[in-house]
């Protein structure tokens, strides 16, 4: 039997739709169908209830907790290096006590672990929210140069009966540029011929040792004074707070003084050199005292008194060469007084003035009078009526 003729577009397709054909038609159509499923989840338009969730925000060390501390206290509290004014390391500052409980608190209170931190405060209740400025002062001796790691405690309740407690650490050193121990020298009443010896210490802190602390010393008075530098000592410490290391350089002057001049009070000075080329200059007080040439050969002044109800006037002189440079001058007796002084010659003349109702006898004691000088010696003069 014959077959009918096909067509020509029965040829084509016979000819193009053989067994591998069919699979890869059905390939393209899953592919295609996929695409369209997933397209909208691509682009951020699926429905609600379909979105995958948003990757988690990553979280900074800087960034704000989620959940706060009740109560808010620095854990630290740096006060750093506080520079030394007249041998003390002293600074004040303010740091915020906050209420995050979110009911009133009360303060228990607050102590430090060291007498050299005073705290003041004097709030007992914050409410809730509130925060409250806590002033804390420090004061260090100018020597602590290393630091002093003090504890804070501060302890409180809430109304509802919760009880907190926070410590904190604070911090804090000397810094000075140069010490002098002591900042002035007096060496007293110095008897005349003597010797005396007195020592200074320099001592500087900072970040280096110091191969040479004091290059020299001159003295205002370079006939009474004479100096020895002693060699410089270093003394190295590492500061486990900040971790720094930290030197101290001490070096001492021994003076030597040999009192001379005049009797009485005098002053100078002395002057250091120090390694970064600066000067640091230090006072020097004395009081000169030599024995009198003579003890007064008059012990006794005789006054020549007349009538009655009158004030007898008279003075002496009272000679420094003699017995010292005059400090002051006292009287015993009633009805006798200084009335004044003025310098005459070498010496101040003194002005008395003598009260009576009625002149006393011959030969009776009116009084004394006491002159004490400069370097603490007493002369004394009766005075009798003649």
């Amino acid at each position: 039997m014959t077959q009918p003729k096909k067509s020509f577009f029965q040829k084509a397709f016979s000819r193009f739709w053989r067994p591998p054909v069919p699979f890869l038609l059905i390939a393209v159509s899953l592919v295609v169908s996929i695409g369209e499923i997933l397209h909208p989840f691509i682009h951020g338009d699926a429905p609600e209830g379909r979105r995958s969730p948003a990757p988690a925000t990553p979280v900074f060390e800087d960034s704000t907790p989620l959940v706060k501390p009740e109560i808010q206290f620095p854990a630290h509290l740096e006060f750093g290096r506080i520079p030394v004014r007249d041998g003390v390391a002293e600074k004040t500052m303010e740091f915020p006590l906050l209420n995050n409980s979110g009911e009133p608190l009360e303060i228990a209170g607050i102590a430090a672990s060291c007498p050299c931190v005073t705290i003041d405060f004097h709030e007992k209740h914050i409410a809730a929210g509130e925060a409250v400025p806590v002033r804390i002062k420090v004061r260090l001796g100018a020597d602590e140069t290393l630091g002093r790691k003090v504890h804070i405690l501060a302890k409180a309740k809430t109304k509802s009966g919760r009880v907190f407690q926070l410590q904190s650490t604070l911090f804090a050193a000397a810094d000075f540029s140069l010490l002098l121990r002591p900042e002035a020298l007096d060496f007293g009443m110095a008897a005349s011929g003597s010797t005396l010896r007195k020592t200074v210490e320099a001592r500087i802190g900072g970040t280096k040792p110091i191969s040479q602390l004091i290059r020299a010393v001159s003295f205002e008075n370079p006939d009474f004074f004479s100096a020895e530098i002693g060699p410089p000592r270093v003394r190295e410490n590492r500061i486990a707070e900040t971790g720094e290391t930290h030197f101290e350089t001490t070096s001492e002057i021994t003076l030597l003084f040999r009192p001379g001049g005049k009797e009485g009070p005098a002053s100078g000075g002395m002057s250091i050199d120090l390694f970064d080329g600066t000067r640091k200059t230090l006072p020097i007080h004395w009081v000169i005292c030599r024995k009198p040439i003579f003890e007064p050969s008059e012990k006794r002044h005789y006054l020549q008194i007349e009538g009655k109800g009158k004030t007898h006037a008279f003075s002496i002189l009272y000679n420094e060469d003699f017995f010292g440079k005059l400090r002051e001058a006292q009287t015993s007796g009633e009805g006798l007084h200084v009335s004044g002084k003025e310098r005459e010659g070498k010496g101040v003349r003194l002005k008395l003035d003598y009260r009576f109702d009625a002149p006393p006898p011959p030969n009776a004691k009116i009084g004394e009078l006491r002159v004490v000088t400069e370097c603490g010696k007493t002369h004394t003069l009766e005075i009798v009526a003649s």
